[in-house]
Parts: C-alpha cells; structure tokens; sequence
C-alpha cells in the first residue's frame, strides 16, 4: 500500500508571497517519491498554501496510483 504525507511552510520571504510545499509517499516502508520546493503561484495565507499544495499532491498520488496498478505492486 502506498501511503503520503504533505505539508506546507510559511513563505520564504514577504516580497513574493509563496510557500513551500513538502510531501512524500512511501510503500512499504520505503521512499519511492518526495519533494520538498517552492509552490508556483502566490498565496496570502497558511490555509490557501495548503489547499495548493493538496492539490498538487494529490495529483502526484493520482499519477503513482496509477504506475502502481501498471506494475502490479
């Protein structure tokens, strides 16, 4: 079973409004994607930060679900 974990961090700086996203997915144990960098678009709170980075996440989650069902995992 593939499992993830996301979160995301105050902005960096004050001028350019963004975040930093941070996710991994592992399976069985082990790390098989993680990423840790600035979200792309500007946010103005902790709250739209996170709703960004879940739906980045979830598209990652819904790319490696997909792997997994081709490799038979």
């Amino acid at each position: 079973m593939i499992e993830g974990y996301n979160d995301a961090s105050w902005m960096t700086s004050s001028s350019d409004n963004q975040f930093i996203s941070r996710w991994i997915f592992s399976h069985g144990g082990c790390a098989i994607s993680w990423a840790f960098k600035k979200q792309t678009c500007s946010s103005y709170s902790t709250m739209e930060s996170k709703v960004i980075d879940m739906a980045t996440v979830g598209e990652k989650a819904k790319w490696l679900r997909n792997m997994s069902f081709d490799i038979k995992l």
